[in-house]
């Protein structure tokens, strides 16, 4: 089952950028996203960054989130010090309007 999840607020173009160009130094990217009406804040890592068409504001993203944003409720205390897996998604992005979204296997 595929679940969507909203990007409701995102990086720049150049805090996206580089994102991707200080991948590994440990530079993430913030967002926050709409999951079932909960908005939560997550730290991204970018691996892949396409144009989706020719207006440099729209973008074909692939990132690894954490799973516990994606499984509300995650089935683990996220206080304890259990390390949590990351999925990698494809995504679309616009850092014109800061939205997007992307979808999840259930």
């Amino acid at each position: 089952m595929k679940k969507q999840i909203d990007i409701t607020s995102g990086p720049s173009r150049e805090e996206l950028f580089d994102a991707l160009r200080l991948f590994n130094e440990g530079r993430k990217a913030s967002i926050e996203i709409d999951n079932n009406g909960k908005k939560m804040k997550a730290e991204v890592i970018i691996h892949t960054i396409g144009a989706e068409d020719g207006s440099g504001q729209s973008w074909n993203l692939s990132f690894s989130i954490k799973e516990s944003f994606i499984k509300v409720p995650y089935p683990i205390n996220l206080n304890s010090q259990v390390s949590i897996p990351y999925t990698r998604v494809n995504a679309y992005y616009s850092t014109k309007n800061r939205r997007g979204g992307f979808s999840v296997e259930l």
